[in-house]
């Protein structure tokens, strides 16, 4: 069918390059499209026109991303084109887990077969079998967990993880005994299938098993999705590219979008290179460029292009001009702190509403000192992944990048407090960036040129972030463990501005932080007889928080761990009984913790 009036409003809007991507005939067609180039609209109205010009069918196209919220996102975007009454509401959007988990239960129901139970944490299988080995503290089970599921991700079987890694491949398990890691692995997954229990990733396997094995559901799944679209596919992993492939079959109509300069995610099994190598795979495809940023000021893109060196070659701006990228040096955390704060008011005061302005940090734990500076001061505030409550941080420990991505906008009325990976997919017109220091950008534990490349392209994409201002921030001293310790600039500031002009905006001294681990210190040296237990339940907190993107004290409070230590709770239901943790906490948390209860029973009634 040839476009009509009807269809041409679907290019309303559209820059020669977004058309030529939503009208071109190609399959495969892969999208290469920079931050704020308009990716989304552009898949969205690809899918509404070719349905529009029949084309394609509603019914059989299936559009697929990384996180349940940004499913529901691209579905409502395409319900709202309304490019046909009947057929809009027909498209489905989803993640790679929700779809695979939809086939498998129609393939067990058809089967006769039980379904399996699903399990929501890992943490809770390989704490004990990690505590038969080895100390908690010396192999944290969240890094062993992070490890296997980087493994499954990466689709390595638990036998070819030594060799897999011998190959320089194996950044999640820095640090980690290789072979400690995938005999652990190796017990998990039996501990899995004894007890009829899957994870996340088991979804993605068993679905491509179930297809391989059953030719007739094999076919019914291609027919059903004939036409095959993936967001963000730079976040592609391995695992996720062979169920994709498994599903495609012998059809080639799939249409991808994607930037390999937001490719943030290598350390969860994602592999930039599958965009890179997308003509390898699909010979036949045609590939289209988006290189014009239409979100960001000219200033902000040129700056944002800059960090990413040699890579920003080509990224241009349609934007607007705006005011020049602040490069602020304060003498300490706190005075940088404090700088914000002072800032976000003055921001206000010039007519900005608070949600349109958003602070980022690498990490969470730096939000913290600007948290409380903005309780000081009364500046409203959410930390991005927060259901809106301040001390609401217990989110269930991350399985997919959608916990690294679900953080929302801003509600009226807030100023959004965010790490960098949290933040990607997201806007404000007011953004600042905080704490760009060596050691935390690139993050210390960036060793290689890989993981560091990857570390300059997570600031590309907070910098991004903003619309129109930005501020760049460091400072020259911060405190760990009470102690001062003398910082440097991020190693990519002089790259965005050669010659700045440092500002120490506070005029705050700077105090040391007391030191909150002193007390139980002393408790753990009068010979208190639960100290052990405690520390592996702290060792456990911590490991949680980090997997979370959460603090660990607001995760569960000290107070709370000395109470679970002391009544050692036996069931799920003892456990909500103790004061700070209630029924929410112990049905989420309880699986992990009780365990550690049973492996220290040393301590009990001593």
């Amino acid at each position: 069918m040839e476009a009509t009036a009807s269809t041409d409003r679907l290019l309303d809007g559209l820059t020669d390059a977004q058309a030529r991507a939503v009208t071109s005939t190609a399959t495969p067609l892969c999208v290469v499209a920079s931050a704020g180039a308009g990716k989304t609209r552009v898949i969205t109205r690809r899918i509404a026109y070719r349905c529009a010009i029949g084309s394609a069918r509603a019914d059989h196209t299936l559009a697929l991303t990384f996180t349940k919220k940004a499913a529901s996102e691209l579905q409502q975007r395409i319900s709202d084109l309304r490019y046909d009454s009947s057929g809009a509401a027909k498209v489905t959007a989803g993640t790679f887990h929700s779809v695979a988990l939809a086939q498998l239960r129609g393939w067990w129901r058809d089967r006769r077969s039980p379904p399996r139970v699903l399990l929501e944490s890992k943490l809770g299988l390989i704490a004990p079998l990690l505590a038969e080995r080895t100390n908690l503290r010396a192999a944290p089970a969240v890094d062993v967990a992070r490890a296997i599921e980087w493994a499954k991700a990466r689709a390595v079987t638990p036998d070819a993880l030594v060799e897999y890694t011998a190959g320089a491949r194996g950044g999640a398990l820095a640090g980690l005994d290789v072979e400690l890691v995938a005999s652990v692995y190796s017990r998990y997954e039996h501990e899995k299938r004894k007890r009829g229990l899957m994870d996340f990733d088991d979804l993605l396997w068993s679905c491509v098993d179930a297809m391989e094995r059953d030719p007739e559901f094999a076919a019914a799944q291609r027919w059903r999705w004939s036409h095959l679209y993936v967001d963000e596919y730079q976040d592609l992993n391995p695992l996720q590219f062979k169920l994709l492939r498994t599903w495609l079959g012998p059809n080639s109509d799939l249409c991808v979008v994607g930037d390999p300069n937001q490719a943030i995610y290598a350390w969860n099994g994602s592999d930039r290179t599958l965009l890179d190598r997308f003509c390898d795979h699909w010979p036949s495809a045609e590939v289209l460029r988006l290189d014009a940023n239409h979100r960001s000021s000219r200033q902000i893109v040129t700056a944002a292009t800059a960090a990413l060196g040699s890579a920003g070659a080509g990224i241009t701006s349609t934007g607007r001009d705006g005011p020049s990228v602040k490069y602020l040096t304060y003498r300490s955390g706190r005075a940088e702190a404090r700088g914000v704060a002072s800032s976000l008011l003055g921001a206000k005061r010039s007519g900005r509403p608070w949600h349109s302005m958003a602070v980022l940090a690498r990490t969470n734990v730096q939000l913290v000192e600007i948290a409380q500076s903005l309780d000081l001061l009364e500046v409203p505030y959410r930390i991005a992944g927060d259901e809106g409550s301040r001390s609401a941080l217990d989110g269930p420990a991350a399985f997919e990048i959608a916990d690294e991505q679900a953080s929302q906008s801003s509600p009226a009325g807030t100023v959004t407090l965010s790490s960098f990976h949290r933040a990607k997919g997201l806007e404000w017109d007011f953004v600042m960036l905080t704490g760009l220091e060596e050691g935390l950008v690139p993050f210390g534990r960036a060793a290689t040129l890989e993981q560091t490349d990857e570390e300059r392209r997570l600031l590309y994409v907070a910098m991004t972030r903003a619309v129109e201002e930005l501020h760049l921030s460091w400072a020259k001293v911060r405190y760990f463990n009470a102690r001062p310790v003398e910082r440097q600039p991020c190693r990519w500031l002089d790259e965005l501005d050669r010659s700045p002009a440092p500002a120490d905006v506070s005029p705050l001294g700077t105090r040391p932080r007391p030191d909150l681990t002193a007390s139980r210190r002393r408790r753990s040296d009068l010979g208190d007889p639960n100290a052990s237990l405690r520390e592996a339940i702290i060792a456990w907190r911590r490991d949680t928080a980090r997997f979370s993107g959460v603090v660990a004290n607001l995760l569960i409070h000290d107070a709370t761990i000395d109470a679970i230590a002391e009544t050692r709770p036996s069931s799920i239901d003892e456990l909500a009984a103790v004061r700070g943790v209630g029924p929410v906490k112990a049905n989420r948390y309880g699986p992990q913790i009780l365990p550690l209860l049973h492996a220290y029973p040393e301590a009990a009634n001593q």
